[in-house]
Protein backbone atom coordinates (compact mmCIF):
# COMPACT_ATOMS: atom_id res chain seq x y z
CA UNK A 1 0.00 0.00 0.00
CA UNK A 2 3.08 2.30 0.58
CA UNK A 3 4.28 1.54 -2.80
CA UNK A 4 0.94 3.10 -4.29
CA UNK A 5 0.65 5.73 -2.74
CA UNK A 6 5.02 6.38 -3.45
CA UNK A 7 3.86 6.12 -6.97
CA UNK A 8 1.19 8.28 -7.04
CA UNK A 9 3.20 10.85 -5.30
CA UNK A 10 5.54 10.71 -7.84
CA UNK A 11 3.41 10.44 -10.55
CA UNK A 12 1.18 13.77 -9.51
CA UNK A 13 4.96 15.61 -8.80
CA UNK A 14 6.17 15.00 -12.34
CA UNK A 15 3.16 16.00 -13.58
CA UNK A 16 2.74 19.59 -12.25
CA UNK A 17 6.87 19.95 -12.74
CA UNK A 18 6.34 20.92 -16.07
CA UNK A 19 3.60 23.22 -15.41
CA UNK A 20 4.44 26.50 -14.71
CA UNK A 21 2.82 30.12 -14.96
CA UNK A 22 4.78 32.31 -17.11
CA UNK A 23 6.43 31.70 -20.66
CA UNK A 24 9.35 33.30 -21.73
CA UNK A 25 11.99 33.04 -23.57
CA UNK A 26 15.77 35.21 -23.22
CA UNK A 27 17.66 35.70 -26.11
CA UNK A 28 20.99 37.74 -26.22
CA UNK A 29 22.59 38.87 -29.28
CA UNK A 30 26.47 40.14 -29.32
CA UNK A 31 27.55 41.82 -31.94
CA UNK A 32 31.24 41.46 -32.94
CA UNK A 33 32.53 44.64 -34.92
CA UNK A 34 35.92 43.00 -36.11
CA UNK A 35 33.78 39.60 -37.03
CA UNK A 36 30.99 41.21 -38.73
CA UNK A 37 28.98 38.93 -36.73
CA UNK A 38 26.15 38.64 -34.90
CA UNK A 39 26.08 35.60 -32.21
CA UNK A 40 22.82 34.88 -30.60
CA UNK A 41 22.03 32.45 -28.02
CA UNK A 42 18.10 31.92 -26.75
CA UNK A 43 17.31 29.86 -23.60
CA UNK A 44 13.77 28.71 -23.63
CA UNK A 45 11.34 26.07 -21.71
CA UNK A 46 12.60 22.53 -23.66
CA UNK A 47 8.69 21.78 -22.52
CA UNK A 48 7.16 24.56 -24.02
CA UNK A 49 9.12 23.95 -27.45
CA UNK A 50 7.51 20.15 -27.58
CA UNK A 51 4.27 21.66 -26.76
CA UNK A 52 4.32 23.91 -29.58
CA UNK A 53 5.96 21.50 -32.20
CA UNK A 54 3.10 19.01 -31.15
CA UNK A 55 0.38 21.34 -31.29
CA UNK A 56 1.79 22.45 -35.09
CA UNK A 57 1.47 18.64 -35.90
CA UNK A 58 5.09 17.81 -36.54
CA UNK A 59 7.03 15.36 -34.78
CA UNK A 60 10.01 17.72 -33.65
CA UNK A 61 8.85 17.27 -30.10
CA UNK A 62 10.12 13.69 -30.42
CA UNK A 63 13.20 14.36 -31.94
CA UNK A 64 13.74 16.99 -29.43
CA UNK A 65 13.32 14.61 -26.19
CA UNK A 66 15.17 11.62 -27.93
CA UNK A 67 18.95 11.39 -28.29
CA UNK A 68 18.76 9.34 -31.01
CA UNK A 69 16.92 11.98 -33.10
CA UNK A 70 19.96 14.51 -32.82
CA UNK A 71 20.15 15.57 -36.51
CA UNK A 72 16.72 16.05 -37.13
CA UNK A 73 15.94 18.44 -33.82
CA UNK A 74 18.76 20.18 -35.21
CA UNK A 75 16.68 20.89 -38.31
CA UNK A 76 13.28 21.30 -36.47
CA UNK A 77 15.41 23.53 -34.02
CA UNK A 78 16.83 25.64 -37.12
CA UNK A 79 13.80 25.78 -38.87
CA UNK A 80 11.54 27.34 -36.37
CA UNK A 81 13.81 30.14 -34.77
CA UNK A 82 14.69 30.82 -38.66
CA UNK A 83 11.19 31.89 -38.87
CA UNK A 84 9.97 33.05 -35.90
CA UNK A 85 13.42 35.27 -34.29
CA UNK A 86 14.09 37.30 -37.72
CA UNK A 87 17.13 39.57 -37.92
CA UNK A 88 17.75 42.69 -40.24
CA UNK A 89 20.50 44.55 -41.35
CA UNK A 90 19.36 47.66 -43.20
CA UNK A 91 15.70 45.77 -44.49
CA UNK A 92 17.57 42.62 -45.39
CA UNK A 93 16.91 39.64 -43.94
CA UNK A 94 20.40 38.30 -42.35
CA UNK A 95 20.33 33.88 -42.45
CA UNK A 96 21.29 32.43 -39.42
CA UNK A 97 23.55 29.60 -39.07
CA UNK A 98 22.79 27.24 -36.67
CA UNK A 99 25.70 26.45 -34.23
CA UNK A 100 24.33 24.07 -31.59
CA UNK A 101 21.73 23.42 -28.47
CA UNK A 102 22.28 22.72 -25.14
CA UNK A 103 19.62 20.60 -22.90
CA UNK A 104 20.07 21.45 -19.19
CA UNK A 105 18.51 19.38 -16.06
CA UNK A 106 16.51 22.47 -15.27
CA UNK A 107 14.77 22.40 -18.39
CA UNK A 108 15.90 24.96 -20.38
CA UNK A 109 17.37 24.47 -23.68
CA UNK A 110 19.79 26.80 -25.14
CA UNK A 111 20.20 26.99 -28.95
CA UNK A 112 22.94 29.18 -30.79
CA UNK A 113 23.37 30.85 -34.14
CA UNK A 114 25.38 33.21 -35.71
CA UNK A 115 25.04 35.73 -38.54
CA UNK A 116 27.63 36.84 -41.31
CA UNK A 117 28.16 40.17 -42.94
CA UNK A 118 27.03 42.20 -40.43
CA UNK A 119 29.77 45.19 -41.68
CA UNK A 120 29.22 48.52 -40.33
CA UNK A 121 25.95 48.49 -38.84
CA UNK A 122 24.20 51.31 -37.79
CA UNK A 123 20.95 49.36 -36.99
CA UNK A 124 19.97 46.02 -36.25
CA UNK A 125 15.85 44.73 -36.78
CA UNK A 126 14.51 41.87 -34.74
CA UNK A 127 11.81 40.33 -35.16
CA UNK A 128 11.03 38.09 -32.40
CA UNK A 129 7.30 35.72 -32.97
CA UNK A 130 8.81 33.23 -30.55
CA UNK A 131 5.64 30.88 -28.63
CA UNK A 132 3.73 33.47 -28.82
CA UNK A 133 1.41 31.79 -31.29
CA UNK A 134 1.02 28.91 -28.64
CA UNK A 135 0.54 31.13 -25.36
CA UNK A 136 -0.97 34.31 -25.14
CA UNK A 137 1.07 35.83 -22.33
CA UNK A 138 3.99 34.88 -24.28
CA UNK A 139 7.01 37.18 -23.34
CA UNK A 140 10.32 37.17 -25.30
CA UNK A 141 13.20 38.97 -23.72
CA UNK A 142 16.19 40.33 -26.45
CA UNK A 143 19.55 41.99 -24.77
CA UNK A 144 21.35 43.26 -27.54
CA UNK A 145 25.29 44.08 -26.80
CA UNK A 146 26.91 46.13 -29.66
CA UNK A 147 30.22 46.31 -28.02
CA UNK A 148 32.40 44.17 -24.97
CA UNK A 149 32.42 47.70 -23.15
CA UNK A 150 28.47 48.51 -23.23
CA UNK A 151 25.93 47.78 -21.60
CA UNK A 152 23.24 45.60 -22.83
CA UNK A 153 20.06 47.70 -24.36
CA UNK A 154 17.24 44.93 -23.75
CA UNK A 155 13.40 45.01 -25.69
CA UNK A 156 10.31 43.25 -24.06
CA UNK A 157 8.39 41.12 -27.54
CA UNK A 158 5.00 40.18 -26.60
CA UNK A 159 1.92 39.67 -29.07
CA UNK A 160 2.05 43.29 -29.55
CA UNK A 161 5.53 44.00 -29.69
CA UNK A 162 6.66 41.62 -32.28
CA UNK A 163 9.77 44.28 -33.94
CA UNK A 164 12.07 46.25 -32.48
CA UNK A 165 15.03 47.78 -34.22
CA UNK A 166 18.35 48.53 -32.15
CA UNK A 167 20.99 51.36 -32.82
CA UNK A 168 24.36 50.91 -33.15
CA UNK A 169 25.22 54.38 -33.37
Amino acid sequence: MKRWYLALAWLLLAQFSFAHDYYFSITEIDYNEQKGTLEMSIKVHTHDLEVAFKKMGTTCEKSIQQSRFVGQADICLSDYFGSHLKVFQNGVKLSPIFVGKEEHLDGNSFIYFEFKGVKKAEAIEVVNTILIAHYSDQRNIVHFKKSPQSKNNTFYFNGINTHHTFELK
